[in-house]
């Protein structure tokens, strides 16, 4: 009899933290943005904009309205709260695509929403955005990297080369 009375609680309890897990989850998601997007109406969600003008192609998370601005939400799984450059090249790459498309103007600031993959806790960080001049010039150095027309250079860090796309590319 114990052990089935061990087993019924077990059992219990696994159903008791699966439902809070789903609940937690669901009410996470109603809430991407926490405060700083309290108030501001979704318009985009998962949709990607192709800029003519500029060639950029972005895959946007989220998009909210306030006051005729929009405001880009990009969101991340990672082991820990925190944010790369490439975050900011994204959004910022996505509020050309955006501006481009869509023609509302998008705010100068984004934000990167972070959920720890093993606790499931979130973070919003706010990030200032690329001026457009500076993420042509990116984008216009990836292809000539790309096309061979210059050398790329060195990691800043070794440990970006790991994951790195065209590490069998570069040899390092």
């Amino acid at each position: 009899m114990s052990t089935t009375f061990a087993l019924l609680v077990g059992f219990l309890v696994l159903a008791i933290l699966a439902y809070r897990q789903r609940h937690r989850l669901k009410r996470g998601e109603e809430n991407w943005g926490g405060e700083a997007l309290r108030g501001k109406r979704l318009i985009f969600s998962e949709q990607q904009f192709r800029s003519r003008r500029t060639g950029i192609v972005a895959k946007i998370d989220r998009g909210y309205l306030a006051e005729g601005l929009i405001h880009l939400l990009e969101f991340k799984t990672r082991r820990r709260h925190r944010i790369y450059p490439a975050d900011i090249i994204e959004l910022s790459a996505q509020r050309v695509a955006v501006q481009d498309v869509d023609g509302r103007r998008v705010a100068d600031d984004g934000y990167v929403l972070t959920e720890n993959e093993r606790d499931g806790s979130r973070l919003l960080h706010q990030v200032r955005l690329l001026p457009e001049d500076t993420l042509l010039r990116l984008r216009d150095r990836r292809e000539m990297i790309l096309g061979g027309r210059v050398p790329p250079r060195d990691a800043s860090a070794p440990g970006l080369c790991k994951g790195c796309a065209y590490r069998v590319e570069c040899k390092k």
